[in-house]
């Protein structure tokens, strides 16, 4: 039965294959030259967790394992594989960077699971299904896809995995399976169908119920990302992104929910965060709430500036964000041959980085002048005066890693949830380069700043003040267990 298997998804990957462009292994040895430079040259945190040696040993190896021709998908997983290593979880294939032609021939088309699910512990839980016979109820396990073990499936979804350093925290969330917007690409979504790549448009799902004995199987038909966001709108009625992640609920007369899925903000055209802020607030003190949740929970990160916004309104006193953390860059000016290939918002590292912002490290490095970095979080006069519980867990990366990070230092809120992202000994990013490889049309980002830690700490993301996680039980059961130690009193 298993070389059955094989040669099906062998047939179906040169199915798939046909739609796709195929590269030939001269023009991408060009390619992986180039990402080799702006690797060794320009991102400044390659070597972190790798040493110089190790990197070329696996270009060495991706290139002469190459074949003479082959599928842009087979091509990204490999890639992906490779910049995985460098252990940055703001170094990888962005979908949102890639060109749009490259995208529709990758992820266009009936590839789409109808349900969705989270991740615990490797282990895949349904929480949406909007399949025409939903036989999967909520909580049900998925055990396998096409005779292929979750287990497996997770196995080599991890090689292609976005972490900072060794904190393997954000993985589960990473390919956990729970929007459905248009613009929205989720990491399963994108590696599941080149890994896996499903014949006939269709996948056998084996699944056991929430409590059932019984292990049951079925076909579920894949749909294109439009008709499942349509199937979506249809079921519940809303599009789960965008706007709709900020939300302040009352829940009782002592309680209040804020919700902040994303602080990636940018493109909410006309929402304006500071405004929305006031408002809720605002409301919190005229229904005098005196225990707030701020659930970032699934979020990301984004933009610096509306997350100190919120701090304001929760903080008691100032709070110094003081400067644990050297950052430092590789290069002040990128070399002009890279240009035509490298886009930015920060057109500076083009024409080359004023001298004011800049000071000799060591060899290797230049440390941007700490001045510029430094910032003082002084509380609102109408911020919350009762208790604040941040919810917070892997997905946590970024902006909301350094929330996550405050909340415990400076106590202006308990952290209940599971494991951050992101990492103690720092993350690379802030700035970036999108690097677009001439002949294969991949997009890699390339952060330009090295946070790294000014002490001794761990290569490990943080734990909460109390560990809460979900399971199948509270997901079956359709119940938030973090709102519920809250609600029974803690």
């Amino acid at each position: 039965m298993k070389k059955v298997l094989h040669v099906i998804i062998l047939l179906s990957a040169i199915q798939v294959s046909a739609q796709e462009r195929v590269l030939q292994k001269d023009s991408l040895i060009i390619d992986l030259e180039l990402l080799e430079r702006m690797l060794k040259d320009v991102h400044p945190g390659t070597y972190r967790y790798m040493t110089e040696a190790e990197l070329e040993t696996q270009m060495d190896l991706l290139m002469s394992s190459l074949p003479d021709k082959i599928s842009e998908g087979q091509f990204m997983i490999r890639l992906a594989k490779l910049v995985s290593q460098v252990k940055c979880g703001h170094t990888y294939l962005n979908p949102w960077n890639m060109r749009a032609d490259v995208r529709q021939r990758l992820f266009g088309g009936k590839r789409y699971l109808p349900f969705g699910f989270d991740i615990i512990d490797g282990r895949f839980y349904v929480t949406e299904n909007v399949d025409t016979e939903p036989s999967m109820k909520k909580g049900a396990e998925v055990l396998s896809l096409n005779g292929i073990t979750t287990q497996v499936i997770m196995d080599s979804l991890r090689k292609v995995s976005k972490i900072d350093g060794n904190n393997t925290a954000p993985v589960d969330f990473y390919f956990s399976l729970n929007e459905y917007g248009m613009r929205t690409y989720e990491a399963f979504d994108l590696y599941y169908s080149l890994f896996f790549p499903s014949l006939n448009e269709q996948v056998e799902v084996a699944y056991q119920n929430y409590n059932s004995p019984n292990v049951d199987k079925k076909m579920v038909s894949l749909l294109t990302k439009q008709e499942r966001l349509d199937k979506v709108l249809e079921k519940y009625g809303e599009e789960p992104i965008n706007r709709k992640k900020w939300s302040l609920d009352i829940v009782n007369k002592d309680l209040a929910i804020m919700k902040i899925g994303t602080f990636a903000i940018w493109n909410w055209d006309g929402f304006k965060y500071k405004a929305w802020f006031k408002e809720a607030f605002e409301k919190l003190a005229d229904e005098n709430v005196s225990q707030l949740i701020v659930d970032i929970r699934g979020n990301g990160g984004g933009l610096g500036e509306p997350r100190d916004e919120l701090m304001a309104y929760l903080v008691k006193e100032k709070v110094r964000m003081a400067n644990t953390f050297r950052s430092l860059i590789r290069t002040k000016k990128l070399d002009e041959d890279l240009h035509e290939y490298s886009d930015t918002w920060n057109k500076a590292i083009l024409t080359g980085l004023p001298e004011s912002m800049y000071q000799p490290f060591d060899d290797k490095y230049f440390a941007l002048k700490a001045k510029d970095l430094e910032k003082t979080i002084k509380p609102k006069k109408n911020g919350f005066k009762g208790d604040v519980y941040l919810f917070g867990d892997g997905s946590n990366t970024s902006a909301t890693f350094q929330l996550f990070t405050l909340a415990k230092e400076h106590g202006f809120a308990k952290v209940i949830g599971s494991e951050s992202g992101g990492n103690q000994q720092g993350t690379n990013g802030n700035q970036y380069i999108f690097f677009y490889m001439p002949y294969s049309d991949m997009e890699v980002d390339i952060p330009l700043i090295f946070s790294q830690a000014t002490s001794d700490v761990p290569d490990a993301g943080l734990m909460p003040d109390i560990e809460v996680r979900k399971s199948q039980e509270t997901i079956a059961l359709d119940q938030d267990p973090a709102v519920n130690y809250i609600l029974k009193g803690r």
